[in-house]
């Protein structure tokens, strides 16, 4: 959502030479990165909340 806003990155990419010039290509895969993305970041964050939480 901060791409069609103007805020750039892989979202930005996605709307501009995906979804305006039709580019199912370019669209599906800036989707996909951008699921994978935030995954990686969830397990992460998960992980240290984890370690954090047996230490206090």
């Amino acid at each position: 959502m901060a791409g069609t806003v103007g805020a750039g990155g892989l979202g930005s990419t996605a709307v501009i030479y995906g979804y305006q010039n039709f580019d199912d290509k370019i669209l599906y895969s800036a989707v996909i990165l951008l699921i994978v993305f935030v995954q990686i970041i969830q397990i992460v964050g998960n992980f240290i909340y984890r370690k954090v939480k047996k230490v206090g």
